[in-house]
């Protein structure tokens, strides 16, 4: 029945997708395999194929072998197969990329450089859907849905993806409607977490010059970890996404293209797990705060990585809407594109940053950390572009950018971890449920020209050279005020404290209440690039290139004013890409260095009873290393592929850092030298290993069997190189096995995800008054799902 309901909702989205996207306020063909990244090669191939695949990693349609980026391309048929429904699920196929979903937050790091987790940021990985650039780290919860492929690009990208894209890009492009009636579905169902997913499309031609296509998706899951507390299974997820496309050629040489997204995703139920290390380890003195109460309790103290959650319910509410509008003219011997974009979302997020199967010490309170956090944001965008026939000696592309965003953020924080009202005596006391609201909100103007110019020098030696001049415009303001809320913190809960408590509380929280000292700025600069590609022969080429990133200043969303100066890059890269073998391997290898000055960071630190993010510029940093991906064709029915990854990502000057819990535990406000150290979510080694085994079985049917591996070596979870908040490495492994006919019009497959039941975190951050207590976010643990696949 419950299928049936999602099924009946999902129809009533598409249907809406006109509506008004928000009626409820809360507060920018290459993959065959299901579980592999490594572009390999399609049934019937051979491995050279891969380099002709088609990609737009410099905003046109080049083949993967000519485009002088380390690219990582997974077609969307695969996607599917694999049951990868988001960002996170994609990056854990990939080398060196880790996106990590935090309760403030969400972090995207490629090559190990990142962001880091602040509301404040734009990513230094930025996401484009159809060119339309999405800035906010909370947009990676819009689903991957009904795609051509994602192509991941390593390394700074700002001549044709803009300023903020310094460490890489995801290019997302999407299934545009065609002049074929044709469709898909499938449907999937996993015992071992009670998920499903229904997931089709359809498309239409309506004239000759008229095609629609319709699509959505229903998702639900009841969970794959066990509350304690609240005694049900988490996360519990109710998802819909749904979208209407179109493309119209009203006469030759003119086409346009109009995409409308819309998705409500309802979660409930964090699988944060309560605190890991209780007791802690003797170095961090007697166990206390949430630490104590729960060994006190009487309940059975679970302090490992293993499934079971003990916070308070929590709950993730995610809507957003995104409409692309796309016009290609043929104007003479070039094309003229534009680009017209919005995107908004709308986010509440109810998690529990202490999350012990305890209470607070506030009586009445069932959780010592509540923190209810809201984003809303609006971004429209402009972009126009001309661009020369490519096949001609001299070619050339320039072109404009403008987008405003408009972000609102707000959160609510229950500080019942400690008898805090007792600073604020008499008008407070050792009862008084004290909380904590924050605001946000900030404007952005982002201007933009850019040009690019190809010259073919001698046969086989091209030169590729570009520049972009930016204009970023900020304002923003924020407050921070102090209050009370119970049971636990909402915008109907909270009510703000006199003046009289404000200043003791921020005495002791290490907080404070006041604007930005300049909140107005403006950054400028202009990004060159340039690269030299040869072609020795039709099937191997070779490149090297320069290019300069650069990412605006601004301002942290965070319980300190802090402002943050612009980072700028210096990218080098060498690279090999090419068919060997009589045209059975394909493979490509890039060597990187890029240098960092001024680099944006955050980190989570322990200040009194809260957890406090500190924002600031790292002096200087280094991410270098070497990429290599095969694909190898051994026989008609038996392909292998491999993608590994070295990384040395580390700060080179940056003397005034946080400490580590240890350190801030003894020096409150203490600084260290992280000069010499590893960044967060850098693991030195990571790659995945695969393999395709095709079998014929029966009349014209088939059996395929998917076997991966991916592995890391150990990595930092926090910009502190703090090493209680440390990912160790692991292996995963798994299995997809599909049989259907040689056509496939349909399929059924087994997919076993983690078959090693390897227990993993994606972000781990230590918890107020518990020193040496750690809150992680686990990854999920063996799945096993069954799928039906159909198209016609």
């Amino acid at each position: 029945m419950k299928v049936l309901r999602q099924t009946t909702s999902l129809l009533a989205l598409i249907s809406m997708m006109g509506a008004p996207a928000f009626a409820q306020r809360t507060e920018n063909s290459s993959v065959n395999t299901a579980t592999a990244a490594v572009p390999t090669v399609e049934d019937g191939q051979d491995a050279a194929a891969v380099g002709d695949i088609v990609v737009t990693a410099q905003r046109r349609e080049e083949r993967l072998k000519d485009v002088p980026v380390s690219v990582s391309v997974t077609r969307g048929e695969s996607l599917v197969k694999a049951n990868i429904t988001s960002l996170t699920d994609l990056a854990n196929q990939l080398p060196g990329v880790k996106i990590s979903p935090a309760p403030g937050s969400n972090g995207l790091h490629i090559r190990g450089v990142g962001s880091g987790f602040n509301a404040g940021f734009e990513q230094s990985v930025g996401t484009f859907v159809d060119g339309i650039y999405r800035g906010r780290s909370r947009a990676i919860s819009a689903s991957l849905f009904d795609l051509e492929r994602v192509e991941v690009l390593r390394g700074p990208q700002t001549t044709f993806f803009g300023n903020n894209v310094i460490a890489g890009a995801l290019n997302i492009v999407t299934r545009k409607a065609t002049d074929r009636f044709e469709g898909n579905g499938t449907a999937l169902y996993s015992p071992s977490d009670d998920t499903y997913t229904l997931e089709a499309g359809i498309n239409a031609p309506i004239t000759d010059r008229l095609s629609v296509r319709i699509a959505g998706r229903a998702y639900g899951r009841n969970g794959w970890a066990h509350n304690v507390n609240t005694d049900e299974d988490v996360p519990h997820e109710r998802d819909l996404i749904g979208r209407i496309s179109a493309v119209w050629k009203p006469v030759d040489g003119l086409r346009t293209d109009l995409r409308v997204d819309r998705g409500h995703l309802r979660d409930r139920g964090s699988p944060v797990q309560e605190g890991l290390n209780c007791p802690a380890n003797p170095i961090y003195g007697a166990p206390a705060g949430p630490c104590r109460r729960y060994l006190n309790s009487g309940r059975a103290v679970d302090g490992t990585l293993n499934f079971r959650v003990g916070s308070m319910e929590t709950q993730t509410r995610y809507d957003f809407v995104e409409a692309a509008l796309t016009n290609t003219i043929d104007v003479g011997s070039g094309t003229l594109t534009s680009i017209s974009g919005y995107f908004h979302h709308n986010v509440q997020v109810l998690s529990d940053a202490a999350p012990f199967p305890v209470g607070g010490v506030i009586p009445g309170t069932t959780s010592s950390l509540p923190v209810n956090a809201f984003e809303k944001a609006s971004q429209y965008s402009q972009e126009l572009r001309f661009q020369t026939d490519r096949s001609k000696p001299i070619s050339f592309t320039i072109g404009g950018y403008y987008a405003r965003e408009n972000l609102d953020a707000s959160s609510y924080s229950g500080q019942y971890v400690s008898t805090l009202g007792t600073s604020a005596a008499p008008i407070y006391n050792a009862n008084t449920p004290v909380a904590a609201r924050f605001t946000f909100a900030q404007k952005t103007d982002n201007a933009s020209v850019f040009g690019s110019i190809t010259a073919a020098i001698v046969d086989g030696l091209k030169l590729d050279a570009g520049v972009r001049y930016s204009s970023i415009r900020k304002h923003a303001s924020r407050t921070y005020l102090y209050g009370t809320a119970f049971p636990f913190p909402s915008p109907d809960t909270f009510v703000v404290g006199p003046a009289a408590v404000q200043t003791p509380l921020y005495a002791r929280q290490g907080t404070d209440g006041f604007d930005y000292a300049t909140p107005k700025r403006t950054d400028n600069k202009l990004l060159p690039s340039i690269d030299l590609r040869y072609e020795f022969n039709p099937d191997i080429s070779a490149y090297a290139s320069y290019a300069k990133g650069f990412k605006a200043g601004g301002y942290a969303a965070s319980s300190r004013g802090y402002e943050f100066s612009p980072e700028n890059a210096d990218a080098y890269e060498i690279g090999l890409k090419g068919s060997l073998f009589d045209r059975k391997l394909f493979t490509t290898i890039a060597l990187f260095r890029t240098d960092y000055k001024d680099l944006q960071e955050a980190s989570s630190v322990i200040v009194g009873a809260s957890v406090v993010a500190v924002i600031a510029n790292a002096a200087e940093a280094r991410s270098q290393g070497v990429e290599l991906a095969t694909s190898l064709r051994a026989s008609k029915n038996l392909t292998f592929r491999w993608e590994v990854s070295y990384v040395d990502s580390k700060y080179l000057n940056y003397p005034t850092a946080p400490c580590t819990v240890l350190a801030s535990t003894q020096t409150r406000n203490c600084v260290q030298d992280m000069s010499g150290k590893r960044r967060a979510f850098a693991p030195k080694w990571s790659g995945v290993v695969g393999a395709t085994l095709t079998l014929p079985f029966g009349n014209d049917a088939e059996l395929k069997i998917d076997p991966s591996v991916f592995f890391t070596s150990q990595f930092f979870e926090s910009a502190s190189a703090d090493p209680l908040l440390v990912q160790p490495g692991y292996a995963k492994i798994d299995l997809r096995v599909g049989y259907g006919p040689s056509d496939q019009r349909w399929e059924v497959a087994v997919i076993g995800k983690n078959l090693t039941d390897k227990a993993t975190a994606s972000y781990r951050l230590g918890i107020p008054l518990s020193p040496g207590s750690v809150a992680a976010n686990p990854e999920p643990p063996r799945t096993i799902a069954v799928q039906m696949n159909v198209r016609f």
